[in-house]
Formats: structure tokens, C-alpha cells, sequence
């Protein structure tokens, strides 16, 4: 139901255009709900990362969650399924917690850190409990795709280490994952040439 009411301003633009007279289809238009809920998870995302990282860091980070994971997929392809949808509603969600609290203290980040190691210990078992566990249909598992919110802000932290040079490990593990995202870009595309 919530991705039908997110849905409904497209479908409903796409409706009032073809009544208008002007050739649309209304699927199309409420296809394209995946794309703005990815752009603006995408920008809520930037908000968030902002406040914390350098804007290179944030850059990379956004580049490397939405071509590198499964969440371009389903914001193009398989646009009307839930996941881009509840990316959008995590990251909303974070950039507007994040920014009740003007003053980022150490205090606030370790009250922060029980709950969401717990969440990101607890959201697998969930996620694998699921009668079909293996969640196909793309490449990456599309029960981690809301979380890839989330997991964006270690993702910046690592950028941000390694750009400073600090650590070799992060520098190489960085060098991995640009290389991933472009193997995994390639590999989608292709895929997508033979549905």
C-alpha cells in the first residue's frame, strides 16, 4: 500500500495528461516514481552526509550506493517494487534525525551506536527468515536495499580515512570497491540487454 501511495501524484499526472489530450501512459508515468523517490533518497542522503564528510567523500559514496548495489536497478527497472521507495523513507528519515541535533557530540554518538549496531545485527536474521530467502531478481540481495542508507554513512567514513591516506587497507579496499562498481554497472547493463 505505501508503494501505491507514493506512486499515486505519478499515475494521477500521467491520468490528467492523457485526459488532457496528450498521448501518456499511465504506468509510465507512475514508473516514474522510481526515479524522482531515488533522486530524492539520493539528495536527503547528500544532506545528511554533508554535515559530516567532505564533498568529494559524499560524492563518491552516493556514486558507489546507487550504481554499485542493486538500488539503480530498482529505480529504473523493476521501478513499481517497494525498495527505492523505502530508501527514500530511510534516508528522509536519518537527514531529518540527524538534523534535530545541531551539535554532534561524542555522547550523542555512542547513544546512537547501541541501537544501530543492534538493528544492523538483527535486520539479516530478519531479512534471511523470510520464507523466500534468497530474494533475487537483480544483482545484490533487494532485502539490504533500504538499509543501503545506512550503511552509507560507514561507507563515507572509510572514503573519508582513506582520502586523508591514513590508512592503506582503506585505500585499497576503496580501489576494490570502484573497481566492483564498475564490473557490477557492466554486468546490469548487459543483464538488462537480454530481459
Amino acid at each position: 500500500m505505501g508503494v501505491a501511495l507514493l506512486a499515486l501524484p505519478f499515475y494521477f499526472a500521467g491520468h490528467f495528461l492523457a485526459v488532457s489530450g496528450i498521448p501518456t501512459n499511465d504506468a509510465l508515468a507512475a514508473g516514474l516514481a522510481g526515479v524522482f523517490y531515488l533522486v530524492a533518497g539520493l539528495y536527503a542522503l547528500k544532506r545528511l552526509l554533508a554535515r559530516h564528510f567532505r564533498d568529494s567523500v559524499v560524492i563518491a559514496t552516493l556514486v558507489c550506493i546507487t550504481f554499485g548495489t542493486n538500488l539503480f536497478h530498482y529505480a529504473t527497472f523493476d521501478k513499481l517494487w517497494s525498495h527505492v521507495c523505502s530508501f527514500f523513507l530511510f534516508a528522509s528519515f536519518l537527514s531529518v534525525a540527524d538534523s534535530w541535533s545541531t551539535q554532534p557530540t561524542r555522547g550523542r554518538a555512542r547513544d546512537v551506536l547501541a541501537p544501530a549496531l543492534s538493528f544492523l545485527s538483527l535486520n539479516p536474521y530478519l531479512v534471511a527468515s523470510w520464507w523466500d530467502w534468497q530474494f533475487g531478481a537483480s544483482y545484490g540481495h533487494r532485502g539490504f536495499t533500504e538499509i543501503l542508507a545506512i550503511l552509507a554513512i560507514p561507507m563515507a567514513a572509510l572514503y573519508e580515512r582513506a582520502s586523508y591516506g591514513f590508512c592503506r587497507d582503506a585505500r585499497v579496499s576503496v580501489i576494490l570497491e570502484c573497481s566492483g562498481v564498475a564490473y557490477l554497472s557492466v554486468r546490469k547493463w548487459r543483464n538488462w540487454q537480454t530481459r
